[in-house]
């Protein structure tokens, strides 16, 4: 990080890097910074001390043009800040003149109320940049510093991508683009219903080792939203990511060697072990990411209608796995992986009529293409756009900072039209790669008929898949579930108690005997609870009574033919207690995922960062103070209980008879859910 120290000692940060400790991102945001800080500094500049400016030394000034916008884009990119202009934006916001810097890199607020400070803004930026001169060489070594520190991150990640198996997109330039610039160049290729293998990799190396096969997901976190989903999904693709799981200690203490390529996680380099492969989301600049949801089945905008090849996504390497090549291909220019994205949506119709049942007029097509009865389809074994892919309007898309600089700049002679791939699953030959796990932990699958309906119905009830079943107190799942989409805007009620009593009103109506005596639902055989389930739950978004309380859900699941072994309840409380170690081992029984306890333990305080809760890291560092200072309350990642914008926190209150209703039902459907006795995750 890079620092200016101000007259009266305050330090202003200009750069900072991302929690993650992701070179690329250090990158790119130093880049949207540097923009940022030139054009605020300029602006202000001009309007108040445009005599100062004109006295600075001109060797330690950097010029911004502003005889074209592309012409200040290519400036703001290719040249370093100008220390002197930074400082001044330091000086402004250490109080020197009534200027504060905007909390949001987007705006620099000017206080026009400033009164004398006014008056003597030119008196005080003067005086300040005096005392400030001794200090520009230190503040310049730091900016060296950090253009070193990002050199050497695009070095080594393209060093990286060199070592990987992986070729990096073909170079492309698109200007004076003389191809067809049309929307949807293809047919959408019709939908497949007819769902891929679902069998276990182990099992499929048997019977089939060479073949390579798409991998289903089969870990599953399919409940409860609001509950520590976040939390463990950032601890697990830590823990049980392959550079982990295939990784060993080195001689060097606490530097482990991790597995970084993907040549290492094959059965042979990795000893057979499992490890956690989760699917990849495609970005519209494309580049990929790891996928924590995927809603395929149900439980919001569900893509079931899209068929399989939506779910299964478009065709990848292994290697964009690799989270080396993942940050290189960041670095490449905008026209490469755009090439590449359209490569990769083009498919081909195949020759054989695609088996399962054929979309309905008004289910037909998806974003981008047309829709309804008139929808164009592929003639066999022509080219047809990927179910996968979507259709970018790149004068309604806003590209990041770094791209958009290089796309605006010769917008007039590139297409308009280009593609987004936006997902993918491994595809590994099972001999090969028999430990890879993809999870999908979209959180409203429990509770959506519809998603169980689809899943079974397809898959049936595949013996090796896992469900992590995270559980809340239910009345702590509605206030946060609702309080998140007051944040997000999405509700249009005027508050949760209105919900409420109109969402109880529903499931009384639905089934008035189940409603006031909960208790019989015990013995309800499997198909009374599986239509119960179907007539009276929904599982979208807004149905935060139902959402709330899963044990219905649950006998649905076990009523469709999983078993109660493929279950784990997660308490979130004790996500909130339990050590990272012990946490680790207990995921890795249940999932026979590889704990690989000699790399994970040593980097002991980095494991505590991902897998255990402020609260427990709060515990324990105040036991080793010898308990002089008491532990500190602290929340899950992604907590949304803080937010008090719009009247949240008055719009989640519950009272009244429909609280009380509430209450007693969650309390029925608790008991009857500690009646099941599922495996649990229990404390240390």
């Amino acid at each position: 990080m890079a620092t200016i120290v101000t007259a009266d000692g305050a330090a202003a940060s200009v750069f900072s890097e991302s929690a993650s400790g992701d070179s690329s991102s250090v990158f790119d945001d130093s880049a949207s910074r540097i923009t940022y800080v030139r054009s605020a500094v300029h602006s202000t500049a001009s309007s108040f001390v445009p005599p100062l400016i004109d006295t600075l030394p001109s060797s330690r000034i950097t010029s911004a043009s502003t005889d074209s916008s592309s012409s200040k884009s290519a400036s703001c990119v290719s040249a370093k800040p100008s220390p002197i202009l930074i400082a001044v934006v330091a000086i402004f916001a250490s109080g020197a003149a009534p200027i504060e810097a905007a909390k949001s890199t987007s705006q620099l607020r000017i206080n026009s109320k400033g009164g004398r400070g006014v008056k003597n803004v030119g008196r005080a930026l003067m005086s300040a940049v005096a005392t400030q001169t001794n200090r520009i060489a230190t503040l310049e070594a730091e900016l060296e510093t950090l253009y070193a520190a990002q050199a050497r991150a695009r070095q080594d990640a393209t060093a990286a991508a060199g070592a990987s198996s992986c070729a990096f997109p073909p170079a492309v330039d698109f200007t004076n683009w003389t191809g067809p610039d049309v929307k949807q160049p293809y047919p959408q290729c019709s939908p497949r219903h007819q769902a891929p293998l679902a069998a276990d990799l182990a099992v499929l190396a048997a019977q089939r080792p060479q073949m390579p096969a798409p991998v289903l997901p089969s870990l599953l976190v399919p409940c409860c939203a609001h509950s520590g989903t976040t939390f463990l999904w950032r601890c697990m693709m830590y823990a049980f990511h392959p550079a982990t799981v295939c990784g060993r200690p080195s001689d060097s203490p606490h530097n482990p060697e991790y597995a970084e390529l993907s040549t290492q996680w094959t059965a042979r380099e990795c000893a057979g072990r499992r490890y956690l492969l989760p699917g990849l989301a495609g970005n519209i600049h494309g580049h990929w990411d790891y996928r924590k949801e995927h809603f395929f089945y149900g439980g919001g905008a569900a893509a079931w209608l899209k068929g399989w090849d939506d779910y299964v996504g478009v065709d990848l390497p292994l290697c964009y796995w690799e989270a080396p090549f993942q940050r290189a291909l960041r670095q490449r220019p905008q026209d490469h992986t755009f090439a590449q994205a359209r490569r990769l949506c083009r498919s081909r119709e195949p020759k054989e009529p695609r088996q399962g049942r054929r979309l309905a007029p008004a289910e037909g097509g998806g974003r981008g293409g047309r829709r309804g009865r008139g929808a164009a389809r592929a003639a066999p074994g022509e080219p047809c756009q990927h179910r996968a892919c979507l259709t970018l309007d790149l004068e309604r898309v806003k590209l990041g900072p770094k791209f958009s600089l290089q796309y605006e700049r010769e917008r007039d002679k590139k297409p308009r039209w280009q593609m987004q791939a936006t997902k993918s699953l491994p595809r590994v030959v099972p001999a090969e790669h028999p430990g890879a796990v993809v999870p999908d932990m979209t959180p409203n699958y429990l509770c959506s008929p519809k998603a169980l309906k689809n899943l079974a119905g397809s898959l049936g009830a595949p013996a090796h898949f896992r469900m992590m079943l995270l559980v809340r107190e239910p009345l702590q799942v509605i206030t946060s579930s609702y309080k998140m989409f007051v944040e997000w805007k999405w509700v249009r009620s005027d508050n949760l108690s209105a919900e409420v009593v109109t969402q109880l009103g529903a499931l009384r109506k639905c089934n008035r005997t189940l409603y006031e005596e909960p208790e019989r639902l015990e013995a309800l055989p499997g198909d009374e609870v599986l239509a119960y389930f179907g007539k009276c739950w929904q599982g979208v978004w807004r149905a935060f009574v139902t959402n709330a309380l899963p044990y219905v859900c649950l006998r649905a699941w076990l009523a469709a033919g999983f078993k109660r072994e493929q279950f784990l309840l997660v308490p979130s409380a004790r996500l909130r207690s339990i050590r990272a170690p012990a946490l680790v081992s207990k995921i890795a029984q249940f999932t026979g995922l590889h704990y690989n306890e000699a790399v994970l333990l040593d980097k002991r305080e980095e494991l505590g960062a991902h897998c255990e809760a402020p609260e427990t890291q709060n515990r324990e560092a105040s036991r080793r103070r010898g308990g002089k200072e008491a532990p500190r309350k602290a929340r899950l990642v992604n907590t949304h209980s803080g937010f008090s914008g719009d009247n949240a926190q008055n719009r989640t209150r519950l009272g009244g008879a429909s609280f009380a209703d509430f209450q007693r039902l969650a309390a029925a459907h608790t008991r009857l859910m500690q009646q099941l006795r599922l495996p649990e995750l229990d404390s240390e």
